[in-house]
């Protein structure tokens, strides 16, 4: 895919030849992870990302599309897409190859989750990760990132319609999504927009850092393919730069390249499944799960025509205030495959469609995906896609494909209620003449897509288990100085959006990784 190139004025993209930490990645893990370092630290810190850095905010040289919080861009894609899972079609997973990472492209909605899923993480054997210490890191970022709730006065129609239509399927209106004890309801979403800019974690914790540390370097279009190993150290990065291939050399190595790019990197260093390895070329020197444990939350939708009077009234609103939000109300729900807690999450949505003219969903997701995936490269060339495979609802005991089932139940009953029923229109697409359960399954399945929430592919554990990339203060096994610090690391998939958690993880692992180099 073509990528804009918007005008990048004294932006560094040769990387120095040594430093003392060197992060890998520039979205909700790394910029947090090299932001800390380089503050806590005053050691040199090398951040290198694959994409490009268009300087700081300030200096307006970044493309529109990146700003605009009102569109999910392509410009900047990485291109991966689905393996052979489906036979009559692939799926694209869309991640940003930025600075700020997908933090940069996608929806600004920050979601915590819930209790059970950070204390769950421990109950799993990873200390520290509990609730009321992930939620202190939680604050610091909606504060750094300037996140607020969207006032029920700025709710556009549409989204106005199903936050009126929850309590008639027994759902509460909420005051925010955010409340980590809370359970069912639904609620005006929590944003990082300002002034209708989508603002990724490059402006809230490198920007800051950018005039004032200058031992942080950032460096843009620097592709990372491997890490060269000495025993049980890593001794450098080898990464493609504009000028060539060069080696950088660091005594720390950390990775936060994302679910997909993280375990990549690992896998074409030696580390991983070694009959993965073998076929792809590539000479094992740790055995282990990198790649393994992919799993995202599965998603499906409806689409509606909208009736005209919703159009008129969308339009009126978009005049007056003279910006609407695609999605601003998010509902928690509980389908029928758990009986506590909540396991769903409903969302309107009305993009825009190819001819301008917006369109109008209703998109959900299971938030507690028991299928795992894979991600195993193919070969040695850093360019070329990994093969990835979510295997959407292939868990044995089909708890992913009845979660989704409830889902398409609660569609339905939103739909119904009379709030929305007079604007709604009809019901279109390939749901359109769905009735019978075994239509809903077949649908289910010819649809299901991803959450844009691939995490786990590194996942943290105790010793004892078998299946954990790292331990659970982000080392990976087998090396002395390399970190994992993005959503790679988590083992189960929290009931939010991973942006939060991510950060919160970078700050938990950098913290941790200063904290053992300099003492408390």
């Amino acid at each position: 895919m073509t990528r804009r190139r918007a005008q990048r004025v004294g932006v560094i993209t040769e990387p120095p030849q040594e430093t003392t930490y060197l992060v890998v990645g520039s979205g909700a893990g790394g910029a947090p992870a090299a932001a800390q370092l380089a503050e806590a630290t005053g050691e040199n810190v090398v951040l290198v990302e694959a994409g490009p850095d268009y300087g700081p905010y300030s200096r307006a040289s970044w493309p529109p599309e990146l700003l605009d919080a009102r569109t999910l861009p392509l410009s900047h894609d990485w291109g991966y897409n689905s393996e052979q899972q489906f036979a009559d079609r692939t799926i694209a997973f869309e991640r940003a190859r930025v600075l700020g990472g997908c933090t940069a492209h996608n929806g600004a909605i920050q979601v915590r989750g819930h209790r059970r899923d950070y204390d769950h993480w421990v109950e799993l054997g990873n200390p520290g990760w509990d609730t009321e210490s992930m939620l202190e890191l939680f604050l610091a970022a909606e504060k750094r990132l300037g996140v607020w709730t969207y006032p029920h006065d700025e709710l556009t129609p549409y989204q106005r319609t199903f936050f009126d239509a929850a309590p008639t399927a027994g759902l509460p209106q909420l005051d925010t999504i955010n409340d980590l004890d809370e359970d069912e309801g639904a609620a005006p979403e929590t944003v990082n927009v300002r002034d209708g800019v989508r603002w990724n974690t490059a402006f809230a914790y490198l920007d800051p850092l950018r005039d004032t540390h200058p031992n942080l370097t950032i460096c843009g279009d620097i592709l990372v393919d491997s890490i060269s190993v000495k025993g049980s150290r890593a001794i450098a990065v080898n990464a493609e730069t504009p000028t060539g291939r060069r080696r950088i050399h660091a005594e720390n190595v950390v990775l936060a390249a994302g679910a997909y790019g993280t375990p990549a990197i690992l896998q074409r260093s030696g580390v991983g499944p070694p009959q993965v390895l073998e076929r792809a070329g590539i000479k094992p020197l740790i055995d282990s799960p990198v790649g393994e444990n992919l799993h995202d939350q599965a998603f499906i939708s409806l689409e509606f025509t909208g009736s005209g009077e919703l159009v008129r009234q969308m339009n009126d609103f978009e005049s007056r205030r003279g910006w609407a939000a695609d999605e601003q109300v998010l509902i928690k729900a509980r389908s029928a495959m758990i009986d506590e807690a909540f396991d769903l999450h409903v969302f309107p949505w009305s993009p825009p469609g190819e001819d301008g003219s917006r369109r109008w969903f209703l998109g959900g997701a299971c938030l507690t995906p028991r299928s795992r995936g894979t991600l195993r490269i193919q070969s040695t060339d850093p360019h070329r896609q990994p093969g990835i495979d979510n295997a959407f609802l292939c868990d044995p005991a089909g708890h992913d494909l009845g979660a989704l089932r409830s889902l398409f139940a609660l569609f339905r009953e939103l739909a119904a209620a009379p709030a929305a029923q007079q604007l709604l229109g009809s019901e279109i697409g390939p749901s359109e003449n769905v009735r019978t359960a075994d239509e809903i399954t077949s649908f289910i399945r010819n649809t299901v897509g991803h959450y844009w929430h691939p995490q786990g592919t590194c996942r943290m554990g105790p010793d004892a288990d078998p299946g954990a990339v790292c331990t659970p203060r982000g080392q990976v096994r087998g090396f002395d100085n390399v970190y994992v610090a993005d959503c790679s690391l988590i083992p189960e998939a929290p009931r939010g959006f991973p942006m939060l958690p991510t950060i919160a993880i970078a700050q938990k692992v950098t913290g941790w990784l200063i904290g053992a180099a300099h003492g408390p």
